[in-house]
């Protein structure tokens, strides 16, 4: 596979990760790829156009990104990248992985308190908290909300409770998301 190209070649060998990346999805994938030194595959968006462009990522921006191929660098702004994922014979990641390390929760806080005694107080299952919060986390990540549901068969009550969350990201690694507890609703359905 050459390192430009317009075609897709075998679908076999794409991994994409959403049609519809966000701007903090892109910077995470492109991270990962740095951070492991892999080489990556980018789909971009060019004079109206869909080129792929594959290689190692050298030098990260907020906005920007170089990829060195076989024969040239490219200069490729964040927001104009369609997908990424990694090239030919590198190992595959899946979402779990690309968000490993990245998600936490705010534990030593007044408001994790606060949803662990919600949590408790409303689910019926007798799942520990501990056991099931990197898959909240990830769930809240990959669906873009800042709630979980706690659907009506696993609370005690009967009802839908959904808890909200607020995150930052962390001031050292911008890769980082940490969540909040900001409280719980419910809905009769």
């Amino acid at each position: 596979m050459s390192d430009h190209t317009t075609s897709l070649g075998e679908e076999k060998h794409k991994v994409y990760f959403s049609d519809e990346l966000t701007f903090l999805d892109k910077l995470t994938l492109i991270s990962q790829i740095y951070d492991g030194q892999l080489k990556g595959q980018f789909d971009i968006k060019h004079d109206n156009q869909k080129v792929t462009y594959q290689g190692q990522v050298t030098e990260i921006s907020k906005d920007e990104i170089v990829v060195k191929s076989d024969e040239q660098f490219h200069l490729i702004k964040v927001e104009n990248i369609l997908a990424i994922q990694l090239a030919e014979g590198e190992k595959q990641m899946n979402r779990r992985e690309v968000y490993k390390d990245k998600l936490q929760m705010d534990y030593f806080s007044e408001s994790y308190i606060k949803f662990e005694e919600d949590f408790y107080r409303y689910s019926a299952d007798n799942i520990p908290l501990t056991f099931i919060i990197d898959d909240i986390l990830l769930s809240m990540a990959l669906s873009h909300k800042n709630y979980f549901r706690l659907n009506k068969q696993k609370s005690v009550d009967g009802r839908d409770h959904y808890f909200h969350f607020h995150f930052t990201l962390d001031s050292d690694n911008k890769n980082v998301r940490t969540f909040r507890y900001v409280g719980r609703g419910t809905l009769n359905s």
